[in-house]
């Protein structure tokens, strides 16, 4: 028998295995492997509310719509409810920081960009929340010297 190895069952039958058949078992342990590890990064994901997927696979960002959402979430009177809104700009917040380029952008740059959210700002420590469970707050945090942006980081609390 060339090209088979030989399967020998409990029973004491040998059953020629195909070699094809061998070679396919290590792609598929990688495949199912794969499958298994993606699973868990989404459900990780999910439950511990962490952003692997939006940092990995940001929406791509859009200043309208960024400060729509702040202006929809104002408009329902910003209660628990209007929360959701703000989703967007947890969907966006890496596109945001990768591809806009906030470091050296004046104060009025960044309203220009991604507007005002009056909440929590300081003179030179702006804070536009990306989100808001039971459990914490997400802020884009905005540091400034000399009027132009100088840190930008994301923190929860």
């Amino acid at each position: 028998m060339v090209g088979h190895q030989v399967l020998v069952l409990s029973i004491g039958v040998r059953v020629p295995v195909p070699q094809s058949a061998i070679m396919k078992k290590p792609l598929v342990v990688i495949l199912v492997s794969l499958v298994c590890i993606i699973s868990s990064v989404l459900l990780i994901d999910r439950v511990m509310n962490t952003d692997i997927i939006n940092y990995l696979f940001p929406q791509k960002f859009n200043s309208a719509e960024w400060k729509n959402a702040w202006q929809q979430h104002q408009d329902m009177g910003a209660g628990v409810g209007s929360f959701g809104v703000l989703n967007v700009h947890r969907r966006m917040v890496y596109s945001l920081i990768r591809h806009e380029n906030l470091l050296g952008l004046t104060k009025e740059e960044v309203i220009n960009l991604i507007g005002i959210e009056a909440d929590d700002r300081k003179e030179d420590h702006w804070n536009y929340w990306l989100n808001y469970t039971a459990a914490d707050n997400r802020w884009l945090a905005l540091d400034f010297e000399n009027d132009k942006v100088a840190d930008v980081s994301i923190y929860e609390d």
